[in-house]
């Protein structure tokens, strides 16, 4: 049976995770949320907040893999497009980027 994220627990884990990445601390961000995927395995913005701080301190491959399943789960979730196009733009991969954005 698949672990509701909707919780209490879960969505204090996300706020706090929201907090961090407001205030641009994007390695304990990552510190924070990538031991819980297990929890978040259906929801989109874990995966984008994890993603895109992966970016920020420098792990591509991990980025690139967050992202690609939080568009997965969200196809239409813009922001997680843009980080994804990001990563390939790193990749060299500028046809891939412009087919995300379009």
């Amino acid at each position: 049976m698949p672990l509701d994220t909707d919780d209490k627990h879960t969505k204090t884990e996300l706020r706090q995770a929201e907090q961090l990445y407001a205030e641009q601390r994007y390695a304990e961000l990552v510190k924070h949320l990538a031991p819980q995927v297990f929890l978040f395995r259906t929801n989109a913005r874990y995966y984008f907040l994890l993603g895109v701080a992966s970016l920020y301190v420098g792990d591509r491959g991990g980025a690139y893999s967050y992202l690609l399943r939080g568009i997965d789960l969200d196809p239409l979730h813009l922001e997680i497009k843009f980080g994804l196009a990001i990563t390939h733009l790193h990749r060299k991969d500028v046809p891939q980027a412009l087919r995300l954005l379009v």
